[in-house]
Formats: C-alpha cells, structure tokens, sequence
C-alpha cells in the first residue's frame, strides 16, 4: 500500500492497494476516489485493510505452502528437543 500527499488545503491521502496475483481482493475496497482526509476514519480504514490483507495472504498457495514448511519445521525441532531432554535431563531452549 502507497500513499502521497495530494496538495490542497486540507491534508488529504492518495491511496494505492497492491497484490500479488495469487492474493484475492480483501475488505475494505476503496471507494471510486482513492483520496482519504487525513483523521480517524483513514487511521480506521488503513489498519482494517492491513489485517484484511495479512489474512488474505495466508489463503495464497504460495504462502500457505510457506506456512506449512515453518510450521512442520518447527514441530520437527519440538521433538528433537524434547527427544534430548529425555535422553539427556537437559532443559529444552525455549520456543518463542
């Protein structure tokens, strides 16, 4: 998402959504003119836009195939761990 200042008296936003291909539309489209005024309604519509596009991306193949990799990564280093902390007594390191 992109934004430029267009010049006027009021301080109003000029507002472009892009995507990659494989990520579907998302809530809230924009309006016929792109152009916000600066203010909580904007502060709103940006930040719902934001988390409408993080959830919208995990849906996309090549996301989720990334997603799947991390998380079957991270499952396979919980069992190491805790397979050493059988064998050994040691404390497993922390997952954060």
């Amino acid at each position: 998402m992109g934004y430029d200042a267009v010049s006027t008296s009021a301080f109003l936003l000029q507002v472009s959504v892009v995507t990659r291909d494989e990520v579907g539309a998302y809530k809230p489209y924009l309006w016929e003119q792109s152009v916000f005024e600066k203010g909580p309604m904007f502060r709103e519509w940006v930040l719902t836009k934001i988390v409408n596009g993080e959830r919208a991306s995990y849906s996309a193949p090549k996301f989720a195939r990334m997603q799947e990799r991390t998380r079957s990564q991270m499952l396979e280093d919980i069992v190491a761990n805790l397979a050493n902390h059988a064998e050994t007594g040691q404390i497993p390191k922390p997952y954060r």
